[in-house]
C-alpha cells in the first residue's frame, strides 16, 4: 500500500543492550505482527502491500528526545519463510 501505518509502543529498549526485533506475516499476507524481545507490541492488518510483503524500509526508529546521535548496529539479519504447501 502507498499509505504507512505508525505504531508507538510502550516497550522501551536500553542503550547498549541487544534487542531482538521480529516481524511475523501470516500466509495470506493480511496480518503483520511486530515483536520486541519476544513481546508482541503491534498487529497491523491495514495498509499492507497488495501483491507481496517486502521488508525493505518496513521499519523506522525515531527518538523522543534528540540529545545525542542515534546509532544502529545490526549483528545479524535473517528471513525465514515457511510454505503452507510443501514444494
Amino acid at each position: 500500500s502507498s499509505v504507512s501505518t505508525t505504531t508507538n509502543t510502550t516497550t522501551a529498549t536500553a542503550k547498549g543492550a541487544w534487542v531482538r526485533l521480529c516481524i511475523v506475516i501470516n500466509a495470506a499476507g493480511t496480518e503483520a505482527k511486530f515483536y520486541i524481545d519476544g513481546t508482541l507490541v503491534a498487529t497491523h492488518t491495514t495498509n499492507l502491500p497488495a501483491t507481496s510483503l517486502a521488508l525493505t524500509g518496513i521499519m523506522n526508529v525515531e527518538r523522543v528526545v534528540v540529545s545525542s546521535t542515534l546509532t544502529w548496529a545490526i549483528d545479524y539479519y535473517r528471513i525465514k519463510q515457511t510454505f503452507t504447501t510443501p514444494r
